[in-house]
């Protein structure tokens, strides 16, 4: 259980630091660029995160 917390922790940190995307950002692609990165980037964590709450659910 205390595993769980961490990792939901981790994931409302990994939410957290995600910055929401202001209108005036739209021209700029170089903005964009490095959202999707970062975007990227949590999804990889988030799916990493995912295959290892799976993998509890099937262990309990």
């Amino acid at each position: 259980v205390d595993e769980h917390t961490q990792k939901t922790g981790v994931l409302a940190a990994v939410l957290a630091s995600q910055p929401s995307i202001p209108r005036s950002v739209g021209k700029d692609k170089k903005a964009i660029q490095a959202s999707i990165r970062r975007n990227k980037e949590t999804n990889t964590v988030l799916a990493r995160l995912n295959s290892e709450l799976q993998q509890q659910l099937k262990v309990t």
